[in-house]
Parts: structure tokens; C-alpha cells; sequence
């Protein structure tokens, strides 16, 4: 059960339309998780699509807000402090300690409901969405070269990045699939994540934009079969001032 919540933190409820629709397809979509080579091939891959992404410049991105499916996300990753709003439901995160605080209409509320009881869970799958690219070397994580006809969404000559989480995170035994395109950024992924049925489903990673830092996040993403969603209202800067002209947190610090 503990392996199943964490997978559902990652992938979110974007997959609760999608689900249906792939147990009906399982036959025709599956594909077997290709085997890959580790190495100094897979490294370099690696290095190119980090590079593309500008993986540097995501380090000094201290502050970044983004719209999903109606919310909105503020993220202090200088302080390690997160904000939901949704409606007139607004929760504020302290992901050091997991302290919560709700508002409601603006007017504090102890009752968490299921906003707050889920903030966490929400900022790990959208925070993933927002840019897993940059995790690709966290630990626990190995990396192998796929090469031309292993995965079902790779062209002909392509090499693809397969990530697989082999120790560590919330859901250890995941992989992900990464196709780079002509600028080394990805255009698509295949997954083989517990919470699926079938593996190789292919998601794409288009709408790249630049954020003031210098670093590269994809904003529309299209599941094979299953739904489409964006990321709207994205930005991000050097620091939490610098992206919204003032402390949003201030005086709303959870313990």
C-alpha cells in the first residue's frame, strides 16, 4: 500500500482518465521495458539533455510558480516552502517539516480538509511534472543507452535515455524513457511505473519555454491513448522577491 501511495503522489490524478482507457488497450499498447546499456554512451546522452535543459541555470532558479489543472503552485526552493491555491483554498507548505496551514476566504482555518491533507502529495506530483529532466543523476538513479528500434516511440537512428529508479525516491523499480529531440531537449517519454498496467506508454514534452534563469521547462504534455494538459503561468527567478516583488510567506510560516 505504502509503494502504491507514493506512486500515486508522483503521477497524480492526470492518470485517473487515462487508467480506464489503458486497461481496455493493455493487449495492443504494452511494450517490455527495453534493457539499455549503462556507460560512458549513456552518460553522454545524459550530459547533452541536461545541457539542453540547462540544468545549471534550474540550480540557481530559487523561486517558481506555475498553473496545473487549475491551481496555482508557488514554490520558494530557497526556503523550502510551497503554496496552493485552489478556489478560495489556500495552503502554504513548510517541506522541511511537512507543517501545514489552510486558509480559507482568507480566513485561517484549522480544519486541513482535503487540500491540505493532500498539499504534500500535490507538490510532488506537480513539482515532477514541472521539470524531472534535472533529476535524472539524483541518487539511486541509473541511466542506460536504448538504441534504435527498443522502444516503441523511438525514430529511426534514435537513442534514447532510459532512467530507471533503481533505489530511493517515493517509487523505487520506476522508469522513464527519455527521447531527446533534434535540440537534445525530450519530446516525449515511455513509462513503466507500478501505478500502470501497461508499460511503454509514450507522454510528450513540448511547449519548452525559458524562465528568466536561463533554464528550460516543457509546458504541454500529450498522453498516448489518454488526456492532454498544460502548465500556464509559468515563471521563475533567482529568488522569491525577484519573482513576485515581495515575501508571500511572510507571516504564514507553518512549523
Amino acid at each position: 500500500m505504502k509503494r502504491l501511495l507514493g506512486a500515486l503522489a508522483r503521477l497524480g490524478l492526470v492518470f485517473a482518465g487515462l487508467f480506464l482507457v489503458a486497461l481496455g488497450a493493455a493487449r495492443v499498447l504494452a511494450a517490455p521495458l527495453p534493457a539499455g546499456a549503462a556507460g560512458a554512451d549513456a552518460e553522454a546522452l545524459a550530459d547533452r539533455i541536461l545541457l539542453a535543459v540547462n540544468t545549471e541555470a534550474w540550480g540557481r532558479t530559487g523561486a517558481v510558480r506555475w498553473t496545473m489543472f487549475g491551481k496555482e503552485h508557488l514554490w520558494d526552493r530557497q526556503r523550502e516552502l510551497f503554496r496552493l491555491r485552489d478556489g478560495t483554498d489556500e495552503v502554504v507548505v513548510n517541506l522541511k517539516s511537512g507543517g501545514v496551514r489552510r486558509w480559507k476566504s482568507g480566513v485561517e482555518t484549522r480544519r486541513l480538509g482535503r487540500i491540505g491533507a493532500n498539499a504534500y502529495a500535490t507538490f510532488i506530483n506537480d513539482a515532477w511534472w514541472l521539470n524531472p529532466v534535472v533529476k535524472i543523476r539524483d541518487e539511486g538513479v541509473v541511466r542506460r543507452e536504448v538504441g534504435p528500434g527498443e522502444g516503441l516511440d523511438g525514430r529511426a537512428g534514435e537513442r534514447g535515455l532510459l532512467v530507471s529508479w533503481e533505489s530511493g525516491g517515493l517509487t523505487p523499480g520506476d522508469s522513464y524513457l527519455w527521447w531527446p529531440g533534434s535540440d537534445d531537449r525530450p519530446r516525449s517519454w515511455q513509462m513503466w511505473v507500478s501505478i500502470l498496467p501497461i508499460g511503454g506508454i509514450t507522454v510528450t514534452w513540448e511547449g519548452w519555454i525559458t524562465l528568466a534563469t536561463g533554464a528550460w521547462v516543457a509546458t504541454i504534455h500529450d498522453f498516448s491513448p489518454g488526456p492532454r494538459f498544460e502548465l500556464t503561468d509559468v515563471a521563475g527567478a533567482n529568488d522569491l522577491l525577484s519573482l513576485e516583488g515581495r515575501d508571500e510567506f511572510a507571516g504564514r510560516l507553518p512549523q
